[in-house]
């Protein structure tokens, strides 16, 4: 009976230890250090907080807001995913489209966009490269089944604004 009892702990700290090392025990995500600062892993959300209805009628061919019905909508979106250190992000983070499509994937060092990135672009293009500080990069441009397009040089300011 011991063993089994032993057995049990264990399977659950390995099952605790694999989802706190893969950022999915949601338990630990969006987190604040002592200062208030960000820490560990956060899911970031947006909330669609209300749908609105007009009943309008028509009179003498000018419109006339009759009432206006409000309903709760029940709409969370998750914008992103990733890991803070010290309120700033660091590691690789997911931004997501409204549709819960994948955005982009940027890593950070210190909450700077730098090194590897990927970006997916709403007319189903695919950017990626790496972002060094230098005043210029290079980019792939792919479609969406990851076949290279064409290589480009941009100016890194053209990246931060996909970015941001």
């Amino acid at each position: 009976m011991k063993d089994v009892i032993i057995i049990v702990i264990l399977t659950l700290c390995l099952i605790s230890v694999k989802s706190y090392a893969d950022g999915t025990n949601q338990c630990d995500s969006n987190q604040l250090d002592s200062i208030g600062l960000k820490v560990g892993y956060w899911i970031e959300f947006s909330v669609i907080p209300f749908e609105t209805e007009l009943n309008v009628a028509v009179q003498d061919s000018d419109i006339i807001i009759i009432a206006d019905k409000s309903s709760l909508n029940k709409t969370v979106l998750i914008t992103q995913k990733g890991n803070y250190s010290n309120g700033l992000k660091n590691g690789l983070w997911k931004e997501y489209w409204p549709n819960g499509q994948l955005k982009s994937l940027i890593n950070y060092i210190n909450g700077i966009p730098i090194g590897f990135f990927k970006i997916y672009l709403a007319n189903k293009k695919i950017l990626t490269g790496d972002i060094v500080p230098q005043k210029h990069i290079n980019i792939d441009i792919c479609n969406e089944e990851g076949e290279l397009l064409e290589k480009k040089e941009v100016e890194i300011t053209e990246i931060m604004k996909l970015i941001y």
